[in-house]
């Protein structure tokens, strides 16, 4: 059994060297989204692309305002207009008191350098082709700079980003219409155990069956991070039946293979020699965690033509599963593709929290802010592996080093939130 600390360190040195064998494909937008981006993306234009108005009003060369002796009794003649799609190209001429009506968004005209609103009108005065204003803002106001929001060449986003409504936005904003995105990463689930039941099929419980949770919370894990070819399958506990099921599973070349259950040390926990029989390296079999201690990690490394396939063999228990997704499978992947790793942030207790496994211990746990606006956390009162009835509450885990034997109310702990990898 191996330290929480050196299982991380191995899983992330590992992903490193596998980098290399990661494929790209450019796709169009709309193709992307859920997917990763496989480069930096940078901006070839600017933003705005051309000098426009923040406001509906009236173009003007702010120098013929500043130098009106009472500018509020001023006329000025309104020689255009220039709106969205359709501009007034001769401009305002300097020195002649002149203005262009203009929308919001629309080419400010040549030698107009101030925009004002046109709520600081006299609109009655328009009828005539003149207008007035109640007053002078500074030089240049309401005015959209090109280039003030998004010049040329530059970061617009990162390589590990999942592509999501906000960046498709973007691309579009920007005419990109070639996402370089990861692609042909393939993942196969495999559920072990004789115990479960199906689907929709209500399990019988006089035969001691239960409903596969962990199935679709992996499967919807890995959408989640954009991964989206996934293939989902289910064996008994039987060792011929496992060893043919996971041959078949290994013909398909699958990238990264995630099982749960059969990996502990009961009697029909065959997993870890399954593994050895297939010829599997086995990274690590076993962790100082709880829970999840029995996570197993190896490779297959037996083609030639492409990259190995990882192996997770995650506990069955379902908070099990969880915990091995959290802490070993998202680790792995984030630094596969280039994502940030997660470094936590430290919150004050609400109540007491005790860890007397000498174990890294992950307790599921609430922030919630208080009443004086801090944020806090607050441990779940249901801790068991095999308890599901409080996740709806959960958002985050308090993640205890194995000298953390007991913190008090009040103190700091370090957190990582649940589903939300970025926010770190």
């Amino acid at each position: 059994m191996i330290s929480y600390d050196k299982a991380l360190k191995t899983l992330v040195s590992y992903a490193a060297k596998q980098q290399d064998w990661l494929k790209v494909r450019e796709c169009h937008p709309e193709d992307s989204v859920g997917r990763i981006l496989a480069k930096d993306l940078y901006s070839e234009e600017s933003l705005p692309a051309f000098t426009s108005s923040a406001m509906d009003g009236y173009g003007i060369s702010w120098a013929d305002g500043n130098a009106c002796e009472n500018f509020a009794e001023t006329y000025f003649e309104v020689v255009g207009e220039s709106a969205a799609g359709r501009p007034f190209s001769k401009g305002v001429e300097p020195g002649r008191n002149q203005a262009c009506r203009i929308m919001t968004g629309a080419l400010v005209p040549p030698q107009a350098d101030t925009v004002i609103k046109v709520e600081h009108s006299d609109r009655e005065t328009h009828k005539a082709g003149f207008v007035r204003f109640t007053e002078l803002p500074p030089s240049g106001a309401n005015i959209r700079q090109a280039g003030e929001d998004l010049p040329k060449g530059r970061k617009i986003a990162g390589a590990g980003q999942k592509i999501g409504a906000k960046e498709i936005l973007l691309f579009a904003s920007l005419g990109i219409r070639h996402i370089p995105v990861f692609a042909d990463f393939s993942v196969d689930i495999v559920s072990t155990g004789s115990e479960l039941c199906e689907g929709g099929q209500a399990p019988d419980v006089h035969r001691g069956q239960i409903r596969n949770s962990t199935k679709p919370f992996l499967e919807t894990s890995l959408k989640n991070f954009g991964l989206n070819d996934v293939t989902v399958s289910s064996v008994s506990d039987q060792p011929d039946e496992m060893i043919r099921h996971f041959r078949q599973a290994l013909s398909r070349k699958p990238s990264l293979i995630l099982t749960t259950g059969g990996v502990s040390a009961g009697k029909y926990d065959y997993l870890p020699s399954v593994v050895k029989d297939l010829g599997g390296e086995i990274l690590f079999h076993k962790v100082a965690i709880r829970p999840g201690k029995p996570v197993l990690v190896a490779y297959f490394a037996d083609r030639p033509e492409g990259p190995p396939t990882m192996l997770f063999c995650l506990p069955g228990n379902p908070v099990s599963t969880m915990t091995g997704f959290q802490f070993f499978v998202n680790p792995y992947l984030r630094r596969l593709f280039n994502q940030s790793g997660e470094t936590g942030i430290s919150l004050p207790l609400l109540e007491p929290v005790a860890n007397e496994s000498g174990l890294t211990r992950f307790v599921r746990a609430s922030a919630i802010s208080g009443d004086d606006g801090r944020l806090y956390v607050k441990p779940l009162t249901q801790q068991g592996s095999h308890m599901v009835g409080q996740l709806s509450f959960m958002n985050c885990w308090i993640q205890l080093s194995p000298g953390q034997k007991f913190v008090q109310k009040g103190e700091n702990v370090m957190i990582r939130f649940q589903d939300h990898p970025d926010f770190i």
